[in-house]
């Protein structure tokens, strides 16, 4: 609770109010209401006060604003204010109570992103399925009116299609879920694991010496490899060299293929790219929900010619080209060295 006088100074502070700031009540009473407030917030609350002081029917309002921390940090908080006036009826400040808001807006922001995964697979269910079944009604067509069998086989590599497509977009609905309890997992475990689950052929799977643990669900972690290493394969033909190593920030996933092209690096993530004849282009869409939902940042860059193991062997295998900077790097920031 605080209250201010009519330049907006705060004459009233209780201590909730302060610790919610991060100040003792003695530093904040006295203080001009603009220390504690984000600029374009006090603009707009200094212009509520005015309607309110004018206006006979309402005696208070609320509105969101974002406080500002001792520290500097912004937190979301929902103001009641009120208007004080003096015997006259002239303006002479306002009493208000803040409440912090930082979990029901990340509850609303969650829910905001779980309905545009709902609307994004319902786009994906009304148009991008429509295609493969037209094909198998086509060819249920031909098949009824020629008895050839090659039909049948066209039909059961589009229903091939249609699963490999289904079983995509429910682990992307999944995958976009905030990882509320991670645990500590060694992270050349969970690649090495993740490889062995991916068809891979003679490609070949390097990890840098030493082990590094990072905080994170397991079984979502495995298939954020999992996903990158199918799309090396995919990209980059089964005699890639795929490397997983880490940075001062976090840790990479880079291969020595053909690379990503730089106007196309933007758009890697979008949902339905894909430069692959028989890609989904889903596949790196989860790579970036997981990595969300970890609260980790993902990007994509060319392997710059650094790219070499711990001995300076430059990162090239069957796979790559001539070009020393050819391939992809995806880097993941998880706020953590694990170096």
């Amino acid at each position: 609770m605080y209250v201010l006088d009519e330049d907006g100074v705060v004459t009233v502070a209780n201590e909730a109010m302060a610790d919610h700031l991060g100040y003792d009540r003695e530093a904040v009473v006295g203080s001009h209401t603009r220390e504690f407030v984000a600029d374009e917030d006090y603009e707009r609350g200094t212009e509520l006060l005015r309607e309110l002081h004018g206006d006979d029917g309402r005696d208070w309002a609320t509105y969101d604003m974002d406080s500002v921390t001792a520290d500097g940090d912004r937190i979301p908080t929902e103001n009641h204010v009120a208007v004080l006036e003096g015997e006259s009826g002239e303006f002479a400040g306002s009493v208000g109570v803040v409440r912090d808001i930082s979990e029901r807006k990340r509850r609303t922001e969650a829910l905001e992103r779980q309905n545009e995964r709902l609307d994004e697979f319902a786009s994906v269910v009304g148009h991008d399925l429509r295609n493969p079944l037209n094909i198998v009604a086509g060819h249920l067509e031909l098949a009824r009116e020629t008895g050839e069998a090659r039909h049948f086989d066209a039909i059961e590599e589009e229903v091939g299609r249609i699963e490999d497509l289904l079983d995509e977009l429910l682990t992307l609905a999944r995958q976009g879920k905030v990882v509320s309890d991670p645990e500590t997992v060694s992270l050349t475990a969970v690649a090495r694991a993740a490889w062995e689950g991916v068809a891979t052929g003679d490609a070949t799977l390097e990890l840098s010496d030493g082990d590094a643990a990072v905080g994170a669900d397991e079984t979502r972690l495995r298939e954020l490899f999992e996903n990158l290493f199918r799309n090396a394969v995919e990209h980059a033909g089964t005699g890639v060299t795929v490397r997983v190593g880490t940075t001062e920030e976090g840790f990479y996933v880079a291969d020595d293929g053909p690379g990503i092209p730089e106007p196309d690096r933007d758009r890697v993530f979008d949902r339905g790219y894909t430069t692959a004849e028989e890609g989904t282009g889903l596949g790196l869409d989860i790579v970036e929900r997981i990595a969300e939902g970890h609260g980790w940042n993902v990007s994509v860059a060319a392997r710059d010619a650094g790219d070499r193991d711990e001995r300076g062997r430059l990162l090239r295998g069957p796979g790559g080209g001539s070009d020393p900077e050819s391939g992809a790097r995806f880097e993941f920031r998880t706020g953590v060295s694990h170096r």
